[in-house]
Parts: structure tokens; C-alpha cells; sequence
């Protein structure tokens, strides 16, 4: 078993059960869940906010989803078809990435 630092996150899954149309007209919406290794603290949380934000407007820039963090899960919503087939879990595990590497210079700092 790999013990993790405190602040290192990781995407264990997606909750295919769990996902569920939104919208239906004009377009297809869906919100889509996922399960984290742990449950991140609040600081964390709010990071990987602004760093879904930066990440998903970078590659598509009228893109509008909403992303929740809560317990050990995160839930975007408004999610097309085509993001969820081709990037949605590479985007959020390279959000995640980034925000552990935050949390982690922050905690060395404080040290």
C-alpha cells in the first residue's frame, strides 16, 4: 500500500452509475461524477475550483461546466457528449495534478 503525502489527491473513478441528464433540449447535457482517494480539506477544494476554471477554458473556450467538490467526490456539470468521450477525465486528472502540486509547495512553505 503507497501512503500518500496529506495533500496529494488522487482521481480514484468515475461513478458511471451515477451519471444523469440534465438537459435535453437544445443539447444533451449530463452531470458527471467522480470518486477521490480521500476527502481533500477546503483550501484544496478551492484550488482545484480555479484550476478546473483555467484548465477547461484553455481547451475550450465556451465551455461552461460547473464543477462541485464535496466529501471524496467531484461532480461536474453541463457536460456535452462530445467532452465526456473524448477529454472530461484527462482534464480533471490534470486539474487534480496541478492542484497537489500547489497544496504541496504551499505546505513546504509553511514548514
Amino acid at each position: 500500500m503507497v501512503i500518500l503525502p496529506d495533500t496529494c489527491i488522487e482521481l480514484n473513478r468515475l461513478l458511471i452509475n451515477e451519471i444523469s441528464i440534465i438537459q435535453d433540449t437544445p443539447r444533451v447535457l449530463y452531470q458527471v461524477p467522480f470518486e477521490l482517494s480521500k476527502t481533500p480539506n477546503r483550501a484544496w477544494k478551492e484550488a482545484l475550483m480555479e484550476n478546473w476554471s483555467s484548465i477547461s477554458k484553455l481547451r475550450f473556450r465556451t465551455l461552461k461546466t460547473i464543477i462541485w467538490v464535496y466529501h471524496n467526490r467531484v461532480l461536474i456539470n453541463n457536460v456535452t457528449i462530445e467532452l465526456f468521450q473524448e477529454d472530461l477525465e484527462k482534464m480533471l486528472s490534470s486539474a487534480i495534478e496541478k492542484t497537489n502540486t500547489q497544496m504541496s509547495r504551499k505546505q513546504k512553505h509553511a514548514i
